[in-house]
């Protein structure tokens, strides 16, 4: 925010300052606003007016937030993978533990139904190919006599 604008441009004077009247004026609501949109994924409108603001600059918030989240993520180092070979190195660790644990726990019993005999319900009838020919030939057109 110190650099760049919310609509992407570079600062050409000073630098940003939260306002007292701000829709998002402290850290805090900003981390809230963003966290509430990933959780609950509301449209833009929707979730510019829980926060007293349009559409648009809910995008431009949403846009900005998320580039600095993703940003800070890089650095922790806990960036999502962007390969197979990456996050099978990241996982190579926990996969030793994972089978340890699957190694000591039996395996989940599945409730199971018994066989039954066959069914009681009445079977249905076929129809007959009479009554098949008097139908179609029921909704067949007559020709018209004029």
């Amino acid at each position: 925010m110190a650099a760049w604008t919310l609509e992407g441009q570079r600062r050409q004077h000073r630098a940003h300052v939260s306002y007292a009247h701000s829709p998002l004026p402290t850290p805090q609501e900003r981390w809230f606003f963003l966290l509430s949109y990933l959780k609950e994924n509301p449209t833009q409108p929707s979730h510019g007016l829980r926060y007293g603001m349009r559409q648009g600059k809910a995008k431009m918030w949403l846009h900005s937030l998320l580039a600095a989240l993703r940003s800070a993520r890089r650095a922790w180092g806990d960036a999502p993978a962007r390969s197979v070979a990456e996050l099978m190195k990241r996982l190579e660790p926990h996969a030793e533990a994972h089978e340890q644990a699957t190694e000591e726990r039996p395996p989940p019993r599945l409730p199971t139904m018994a066989l039954s005999g066959p069914s009681r319900a009445r079977s249905t009838r076929n129809i007959n190919s009479a009554t098949t020919a008097a139908t179609s030939a029921s909704t067949r057109s007559k020709p018209s006599s004029s």
